[in-house]
């Protein structure tokens, strides 16, 4: 096997995850957008001591870091939300956003009084989406994070929703 010097094949440098009591954003990039001291790689991984979460680097452009969550259990929150008076199309669904960022763009389930809805995937034209705009656009569920809100399509579902319904939302974090 040819390699480098001494016979040994070369292969990739892996490092140790960064550790924080934080999640790493799109500043925690190949030039240290975010001045902690440490430029990321894509496959360069981060470990939160907050929540015991790894992530992991998939794009380590400057500014517009991506990163995606290795591991993933059944969320505890957003469970028994309190829904809002829709009257209209594209109304927000209930006061609560997500709580945390869904793990590895996981499938967000929503169920209203225990009955599963459709999600949007990126459309508006199925009975709820989630946005991160205010419901003037609809997120693709891979992209949901924490403090997206919830919208309804009420002539969609058939029904509108009112403050005695209760939303379950499922999904890994």
């Amino acid at each position: 096997m040819q390699g480098r010097a001494g016979g040994y094949p070369s292969a990739r440098r892996y490092s140790l995850p960064y550790e924080a009591a934080t999640y790493p954003g799109p500043n925690n990039d190949i030039v240290d957008t975010a001045g902690i001291g440490r430029r990321f790689r894509d496959g360069d991984t981060w470990y939160n001591t907050a929540t015991r979460q790894y992530m992991c680097c998939v794009d380590s452009t400057a500014t517009a870091a991506l990163w995606r969550q290795l591991s993933g259990q059944p969320t505890l929150g957003n469970k028994n939300i309190t829904c809002a008076v829709t009257v209209a199309d594209f109304d927000v669904a209930t006061a609560t956003v997500v709580a945390a960022t869904p793990a590895l763009g996981s499938y967000v389930q929503v169920m209203v009084n225990g009955v599963q809805v459709r999600v949007g995937d990126g459309v508006r034209t199925l009975d709820c989406y989630f946005s991160g705009d205010g419901g003037a656009n609809a997120r693709a569920i891979s992209a949901i994070v924490a403090g997206d809100t919830c919208h309804w399509v009420g002539s969609v579902a058939g029904y509108q929703l009112g403050v005695v319904d209760r939303m379950d939302w499922n999904y890994l974090v």
